[in-house]
C-alpha cells in the first residue's frame, strides 16, 4: 500500500480516458440480456508511450527517454488512467413493481481511476532530480492528484420500450489517495549548500491492508431519448450518468499537512524503482520527506462521469451512420471531451468505424473499432488511440471491449 502514494506524488508513475466505442441502440426487444464491458486506457498531453511503458512494466529509464517527453510539456500538464470491468444483466420478462413497462437490471463492476494535474517543475524534479538546477527555483504549485480503487453492485429498473434504465449501487472503497499542493517551490543555491523545499497543501492516503475500507452509494442512469427528424427518421440520443456518488472511509486515513520548509536531497527514479515497475515498488515520497501525518476520517466523491451522445441504430438500413457526443468526468484534471465518428456497416454482421476526440487528459487523438453481430450475440473491440499501437512518441494507449448476449 505504501507504493500507492508514489502513483500520485510522482505524476509519471501512472496515469482515462474516454471510451468512444459507440453504443448500438437495438429496437428489437429481448427478454434477457447479458452485457460485459472492459477497458484499459491511459493518456496525457506530454508523457510519451516509450517512457510510460518503462514506468508501468519496469526497465531502465535513460536520459534520452526523459528528454523526449520533457519537450512535450507545457506550464500545466495532465495525465490519467482508467481501468474497469463491468457486467450487467437485464430482465424484461418480469413486470417490476407490477408495471408491465418495467423490467429490472442487476449490475456489478470493478473500477480503478488515477489522475494528476501538474506543472512542468514536478516532471523536472521527479525525473532529473535537483542536481540539474543549481541556483534555480522549481515551481511545484497547482499540483493535484487522486487515485481510487472501488467496486459496486447495483439494482434498478429498465424501460422495456426505450431501454432507458436507472440503478442504485452499493459501493465498496478499497484504496484511495489524493494530493493537493496549492503553493510549492524548491530553491537551491549554486553550490547546493542550501536546498529549501516549501510546500503548502494536503495529502490523504488510505494505508490499510484490508479489502473493505469504505462504504458508499452511487447512481447510474442510461436515458434513451428518441427524436424524429423532418425526414421521419428516428435518431436516438443517450444521456448517461455513471458512478455518481460517494464513499465514507470508516478505516483510518493518513492525513499529511504540508505547510513548512523541508529538507530535500533529491530522488533518482531509476534507484527508487530498481528496475521494477511502479506496481511492484514500495516507495513513499511523503514519508521520505519527513512530513508528519495524523489519522483522519474522510468522505470522498467518486470519479463518475456524465456523457451525452448520439447512438448507432442497429436496425437502420444506412450503410454509413455518424455518432458524436461530449463527456465530462467529475475531476479537476479532466477537460470536457468531445468526440465524433462514422460507423460503416459491412453486410449484416460486421461494423467498422473511426472517431476523433478532443479533450480529456490529452488533446487530439484518433481511434478505430470493429464489431461482429450474429443472431443474438455481438462483440466489439476498439482502441481510442490508434497511434499508441505503432508509435513510441504517442501519448497514450487504450483497449476497449464489449460483449452482449440477448435471449
Amino acid at each position: 500500500m505504501r507504493r500507492f502514494i508514489f502513483f500520485i506524488s510522482f505524476f509519471p508513475s501512472i496515469i482515462y480516458g474516454q471510451h468512444f466505442l459507440p453504443i448500438q441502440h437495438d429496437t428489437i426487444s429481448y427478454n434477457h440480456e447479458i452485457i460485459l464491458n472492459g477497458m484499459a486506457n491511459y493518456s496525457g498531453n506530454a508523457i510519451r508511450v516509450d517512457l510510460a511503458k518503462k514506468l508501468f512494466y519496469g526497465g531502465s529509464i535513460n536520459k534520452e527517454l526523459i528528454d523526449a517527453s520533457s519537450l512535450n510539456h507545457n506550464e500545466i500538464n495532465r495525465f490519467g488512467m482508467y481501468l474497469n470491468s463491468e457486467v450487467e444483466y437485464r430482465n424484461k420478462q418480469v413486470n417490476l413493481f407490477k408495471n408491465p413497462n418495467y423490467g429490472f437490471v442487476i449490475k456489478g463492476g470493478v473500477y480503478s481511476y488515477f489522475d494528476v494535474l501538474y506543472p512542468k517543475g514536478v516532471y523536472d524534479l521527479s525525473l532529473y532530480g535537483n542536481s540539474s538546477y543549481p541556483g534555480q527555483e522549481i515551481n511545484l504549485s497547482a499540483t493535484r492528484a487522486s487515485a481510487f480503487f472501488f467496486q459496486k453492485i447495483g439494482f434498478g429498473y429498465i424501460d422495456k420500450s426505450t431501454n432507458s434504465s436507472v440503478s442504485i449501487n452499493l459501493v465498496n472503497l478499497s484504496n484511495y489517495a489524493s494530493l493537493k499542493i496549492s503553493d510549492g517551490y524548491l530553491y537551491q543555491s549554486d553550490d547546493f549548500d542550501t536546498v529549501n523545499l516549501n510546500l503548502t497543501g494536503t495529502g490523504y492516503l488510505l494505508d490499510s491492508p484490508v479489502f473493505f475500507n469504505g462504504i458508499g452509494a452511487s447512481i447510474d442512469a442510461d436515458l434513451r431519448i428518441p427524436v424524429v427528424t423532418p425526414k421521419e427518421d428516428t435518431i436516438n440520443f443517450q444521456f448517461k450518468l455513471c458512478n455518481f456518488g460517494f464513499a465514507h472511509i470508516y478505516n483510518s486515513t493518513d492525513k499529511y499537512d504540508m505547510n513548512k520548509e523541508l529538507a530535500y536531497s533529491g530522488v533518482n527514479v531509476n534507484s527508487a524503482l530498481s528496475g521494477q515497475s511502479l506496481f511492484n515498488n514500495g516507495f513513499s515520497v511523503l514519508d521520505s520527506l519527513g512530513i508528519e501525518k495524523k489519522e483522519s476520517k474522510r468522505t470522498v466523491f467518486l470519479p463518475g462521469y456524465l456523457q451525452m451522445s448520439k447512438l448507432i441504430n442497429e436496425s437502420s438500413e444506412r450503410s454509413i451512420e455518424e455518432f458524436y457526443g461530449v463527456r465530462m468526468f467529475f475531476s479537476s484534471a479532466y477537460n470536457p471531451l468531445v468526440f465524433a465518428g462514422l460507423n460503416f456497416k459491412l453486410g449484416n454482421r460486421f461494423n467498422i468505424g473511426g472517431c476523433i476526440t478532443y479533450g480529456g487528459f490529452a488533446s487530439f487523438s484518433g481511434g478505430m473499432y470493429s464489431s461482429y453481430n450474429h443472431r443474438n450475440i455481438s462483440f466489439s473491440i476498439s482502441t481510442e488511440n490508434i497511434s499508441g499501437v505503432f508509435l513510441n512518441n504517442a501519448k497514450g494507449e487504450s483497449i476497449i471491449f464489449r460483449f452482449r448476449c440477448a435471449f
